[in-house]
C-alpha cells in the first residue's frame, strides 16, 4: 500500500526526535553529547532516509491492519501471553511478538492469585448479606458479571452481546469497572 500521508516518514521524525528526550536522561557528560549528535543526525534528511530504506524490506514491518489482534482468545499479559482457553501461560519470545497482539492486559497473570476483598465487593453490589451464607439470586448474579467480564478479555464475539449497567448512584458500577 501506497503511504500517501507520508506517515511512515512522520514515524521516523519522532523517533529520531525521541533520542533528544533520551540522550537529556543521560547523565554522563560525553555519552549524552554522543547520543545528541546521532540524535541529530537520525534526525535529518538523510538519516530519515536512512531508516525508511534499512526497515523497508524486514519480513515484520509490513503489517495490514487484517492481520492484527487475530488470535480471540489469547491475552497477552505482563509475564506472558495466557490460553483463555487451557489457562496455559505462555512465556513472551520472538515467537509471541508473531502474534501481533496489540493489546496488553496490565498484570501479570497468577493462576494461584486469590482476590478475596473483590469477591466481597461482588457480593456487596449484587446485593448479598455479608453477614450470611450467599443464596442462589447473588451467586447467580455475581457468576452473569464473571461471565461478562471474562468474555470481553476475549476477542469472541459470537454472543452478540451489549453489556449496560444501570442503576442509582454510589452501587459499585464505576467501581466495577474502573477496577476491571
Amino acid at each position: 500500500a501506497t503511504d500517501e500521508k507520508q506517515k511512515v516518514k512522520q514515524l521516523a521524525k519522532r523517533m529520531a526526535r525521541l533520542l533528544y528526550l533520551q540522550a537529556a536522561g543521560i547523565a554522563d557528560n560525553g555519552i549524552r553529547q554522543a547520543t545528541e549528535k546521532w540524535a541529530r543526525k537520525s534526525e535529518s534528511a538523510s538519516g530519515i532516509n536512512a531508516i525508511l530504506a534499512a526497515t523497508e524490506h524486514e519480513p515484520q514491518i509490513p503489517v495490514s491492519a487484517l492481520e492484527l489482534d487475530q488470535h480471540t482468545y489469547l491475552l497477552n499479559c505482563l509475564n506472558g501471553v495466557l490460553d483463555l482457553t487451557s489457562g496455559q501461560l505462555r512465556p513472551h519470545s520472538r515467537n509471541s511478538r508473531d502474534l501481533l497482539i496489540t493489546k496488553l492486559c496490565h498484570a501479570e497473570y497468577d493462576p494461584g492469585a486469590k482476590c478475596p476483598r473483590f469477591l466481597e465487593f461482588l457480593e456487596r453490589i449484587m446485593g448479598g448479606n455479608l453477614d450470611a451464607e450467599m443464596d442462589a439470586r447473588t451467586a447467580g448474579r455475581i457468576g452473569f458479571l464473571q461471565r461478562a467480564f471474562g468474555s470481553a478479555l476475549t476477542a469472541d464475539v459470537s454472543a452478540k452481546a451489549v453489556f449496560c449497567f444501570f442503576g442509582g448512584g454510589n452501587n459499585g458500577k464505576s467501581t466495577l469497572l474502573e477496577a476491571y
